[in-house]
């Protein structure tokens, strides 16, 4: 399981309770909520945006693939997001294969960097639950696996994609603490 946590600077705290004092000061948690919320979003499509980048998948795969959890805490001064990505690995499938019309002669390229890796001793088969690609787990003809490349968490782990998602969040926490602020002295979400 990989975690990304998104958190209220010190600086962007005394912000809000400088702008929001008196009887709007109430409203802070709010502020904190809906920024924190929004910054976990844009956190969350940057990292798909990242690994589809980097990796031969198309965003369906991932979304299926994953279980990607938003938290909030709220409504404290130490308002804290973190998005937690899990999954389980990704039947090789679903990244880029090349065949011969015989099912065998399997290559297949995980990186968009990479060419491919030829399997060798893999084929292409249909079974009960489906078209897969397998391989021979022992000497007996009858003893298969079926190949899988990383997980979702895997691949939102890379040290690149984790950089452009904080920056993203860190950007989109600025703007929309900003937003937020700019809603609440104009009149809105005083419910």
């Amino acid at each position: 399981m990989i975690k990304y946590l998104i958190n209220i600077t010190d600086n962007q705290i005394k912000k809000i309770n400088a702008l929001l004092s008196g009887t709007l000061k109430n409203l802070r948690g709010k502020v904190y909520y809906n920024a924190v919320s929004r910054a976990l979003l844009a956190a969350n499509t940057e990292i798909n945006k990242g690994i589809r980048e980097i990796y031969n998948i198309s965003a369906q795969t991932i979304k299926a693939s994953s279980k990607m959890k938003k938290e909030l805490i709220k409504h404290t001064d130490d308002t804290i997001g973190k998005l937690n990505y899990a999954g389980n690995m990704i039947e090789l499938k679903k990244f880029k294969i090349n065949t011969n019309k015989y099912g065998k002669d399997i290559k297949a390229s995980v990186l968009k960097k990479n060419s491919g890796t030829h399997l060798e001793r893999a084929f292409v088969a249909q079974m009960k639950y489906g078209k897969n690609i397998f391989e021979r787990a022992a000497k007996s003809r009858h003893i298969v696996q079926v190949l899988y490349g990383p997980s979702v968490a895997h691949m939102a782990g890379k040290e690149d994609i984790v950089n452009k998602a904080e920056e993203k969040a860190k950007k989109v926490l600025d703007e929309r603490i900003e937003h937020e602020i700019d809603r609440i002295l104009n009149g809105y979400g005083m419910k």
